[in-house]
């Protein structure tokens, strides 16, 4: 049985909200959800680099999960022509500088990777530390859990997937926890 899923904002394209939908409907929730995004993403652009902070929020059994890119950036990208560097970056307070700057030389997840691997034509993009997406959670009555779950995607749609799919299994590892007053449990 498939659950309604709703798009709050106006940040997805309607082939965003489309294919996020498709991927959604095949996962066994037990309520509706709905799915805010904090900024705009391009399809071109969707690993946790070009990105700081909140990216979307999703509402769920009266928890909210908050998808995040954390971590400090720590890049420099060198022109292999002459071996320049064109910027060092440390963006240390997850507010996407670092995308924001690597945006003027390099346009997408192909060539940010092809750079991170050294097969760009023009660019080198040497990565000290970097970002990653992490899901935080608040319940019904506004309690933080620092889940510390980091996903495996580093594609933003692929995470917005993951956080839904295990929604269920910490809400109701929770609730047994408060009930029965259990030892924290892990999530994967």
């Amino acid at each position: 049985m498939s659950v309604s899923i709703t798009f709050l904002g106006d940040k997805l394209t309607e082939a965003q909200k489309e294919s996020l939908s498709e991927k959604i409907s095949v996962l066994r929730l037990k309520e509706p959800v709905s799915v805010e995004f904090a900024e705009k993403i391009d399809d071109c652009r969707c690993s946790s680099l070009w990105y700081g902070g909140t990216i979307a929020n999703i509402f769920y059994r009266g928890w909210r999960f908050e998808l995040t890119a954390n971590g400090d950036v720590r890049a420099s990208l060198i022109r292999k022509v002459d071996d320049v560097e064109l910027f060092r970056i440390k963006d240390k307070h997850n507010g996407g500088d670092f995308g924001q700057e690597l945006l003027r030389y390099i346009k997408t997840d192909e060539g940010l990777y092809a750079a991170e691997n050294g097969e760009h034509p023009e660019y080198t993009l040497e990565l000290d530390d970097n970002n990653w997406f992490e899901c935080f959670a608040f319940d019904s009555d506004g309690k933080y859990y620092d889940l510390m779950w980091a996903l495996d995607a580093d594609n933003v749609f692929e995470s917005v997937v993951d956080v839904i799919d295990g929604m269920d299994e910490i809400i109701e590892g929770e609730i047994r926890e408060k009930n029965d007053g259990d030892e924290a449990i892990e999530y994967s």
